[in-house]
């Protein structure tokens, strides 16, 4: 599995093809989608209203196309971000989930 070198928490970035810009709340997470078991990047919400009802957008690192601006880091960041890319390192057999297709299939 690839090593992502994951935005912090509260980074604002817009997706290729979208008009609006997205804040970044996850990271490394596990989806459900149609029954599989499937890992995605990111999750983030519409900024700047931020997190309003059940809406989160899931997305990889490949549908950034702009970083408007780069969160709060430090070690206990950078250590979560070692966590994350050791456990994508030692466990190559998860799916990659593809959010862009979702609903287009």
């Amino acid at each position: 599995m690839r090593q992502v070198d994951f935005l912090p928490l509260g980074s604002v970035v817009r997706l290729v093809d979208a008009a609006l810009p997205l804040m970044i709340v996850g990271r490394g997470l596990f989806v459900n989608y149609k029954g599989q078991h499937q890992y995605v990047d990111y999750a983030g919400v519409a900024y700047p209203e931020g997190l309003v009802g059940p809406e989160t957008i899931y997305f990889n690192e490949d549908a950034i196309d702009e970083v408007i601006h780069k969160g709060f880091t430090d070690a206990s960041d950078d250590a979560a971000v070692r966590m994350i890319n050791d456990y994508l390192k030692n466990n190559d057999d998860l799916v990659l989930a593809h959010p862009e297709t979702w609903g287009k299939e």
